[in-house]
């Protein structure tokens, strides 16, 4: 059978891996954004430009790690306070992207009634019609989500992206503005604490990192 991916019982599937790479996308520009602003005061541009030359988002993240390490002491303790969310940032980042990679590049299929004849020995577990991942070329990120309830696990990734995104923008605004106040704390207790941001880490401890969304 020639699939176009077009067929009514794919559209959810695109649907849901499509708003993955949207909220991935947008929260690596925010990353970018949260670069400028902890290195510098003023205008951001000669930054930003900086950040999308690399068209590799894991080397972004490496320079975001090494521009708040090399921050300089700061008596109050904000700077300090920054880097243990950051850290905290890039490792829940980290989870994240190999969550949106099996998406994104997890090839799937439309079972048909064909596959039993292949697959014989687990025709008892396919349904005719329904969106699995192809796992029949070994493909490892299709295995990785085999038999996974894959919206629940697209949806969950997404969400996880959008969670982040709405953090790094926390920080941003709370690094801002202790610079304009210089006041002692980051304070991003205030700020969490009047968002809408979800799941976010500890502001009064270093941050933990949170299981894996929908494990």
């Amino acid at each position: 059978m020639s699939v176009r991916f077009t067929e009514p019982p794919f559209r959810a599937y695109a649907l849901a891996i499509g708003q993955t790479t949207l909220a991935w996308n947008d929260l690596h520009e925010h990353l970018g954004r949260l670069y400028g602003i902890v290195l510098t005061r003023g205008d951001r541009t000669a930054q930003l430009e900086e950040w999308q030359r690399s068209r590799v988002d894991g080397q972004k993240r490496k320079w975001l790690g090494r521009a708040v390490n090399a921050m300089p002491y700061e008596p109050s303790g904000w700077t300090e306070e920054l880097r243990l969310h950051v850290s905290w940032l890039l490792a829940e980042i980290s989870d994240i992207e190999d969550r949106r990679n099996n998406a994104v590049h997890a090839p799937l299929h439309l079972v048909a009634d064909i596959d039993a004849l292949f697959i014989q020995s687990r025709a008892r577990f396919l349904k005719v019609g329904e969106v699995r991942a192809q796992t029949w070329a070994y493909n490892t990120r299709a295995q990785r989500i085999a038999g996974k309830a894959l919206l629940a696990e697209y949806r969950a990734c997404r969400d996880a992206a959008a969670d982040v995104r709405d953090f790094v923008r926390l920080i941003g605004n709370c690094v801002d503005e202790r610079r304009r106040t210089n006041r002692t704390s980051l304070g991003l207790g205030s700020l969490a604490a009047s968002s809408n941001a979800r799941r976010l880490p500890s502001v009064n401890t270093r941050p933990a990192r949170r299981g894996r969304p929908g494990r």
